[in-house]
């Protein structure tokens, strides 16, 4: 009885992780993430190309049952639950058993500091320099530097392809 069970546990398992996974996905549409799955100890039970793509990108002389040691250490063993590579960022989502990741190759937006995403998620709100100053307790001369060093780091030219680039990227 058991062995007659057996085939469609595991396929009523594999359906409940994909729609799991299509339930990610419709929060991480916008930022063009790649899914998987991994069970507590790294192993990949389910991938989609793009995201094995990447980590071939990241690593390419590792077969990739089992998530590279530097990703499963800065998604697993860290409270960040994230990795930011040098092709892509991935952050992880316990679910019991299972870690649901998701991936995306990095962005130039990416390369921005704590401080600097703050401010452009600030310009993306349409504040001004002067808004964003008495908002951080900083001067407008200071706000106006970080946004032009936030424009020239992002490869943008003006607050709309800067807030653009943002949306893209998830932030």
């Amino acid at each position: 009885m058991m062995q007659a069970a057996a085939p469609h546990l595991m396929e009523a398992w594999t359906v409940n992780h994909i729609v799991h996974l299509e339930q990610i996905r419709a929060t991480a549409a916008e930022a063009r993430w790649s899914l998987a799955i991994a069970d507590a100890a790294g192993h990949l039970v389910f991938a989609e190309s793009d995201f094995e793509s990447m980590l071939c990108a990241e690593w390419p002389a590792s077969r990739h049952i089992v998530l590279p040691a530097p990703m499963y250490d800065n998604i697993f063993g860290t409270n960040q639950n994230r990795y930011a590579g040098r092709t892509f960022i991935a952050t992880g989502t316990p679910s019991r058993s299972l870690w649901f990741l998701k991936a995306r190759r990095r962005h130039p937006v990416d390369s921005l500091t704590a401080r600097e995403r703050e401010i452009a998620q600030l310009i993306a709100q349409g504040m001004t320099h002067k808004e964003i100053a008495r908002r951080l307790g900083i001067a407008p001369a200071t706000v106006r530097n970080h946004a032009q060093a936030i424009l020239k780091r992002a490869d943008v030219h003006n607050n709309a392809e800067l807030t653009t680039q943002l949306k893209r990227a998830g932030y």
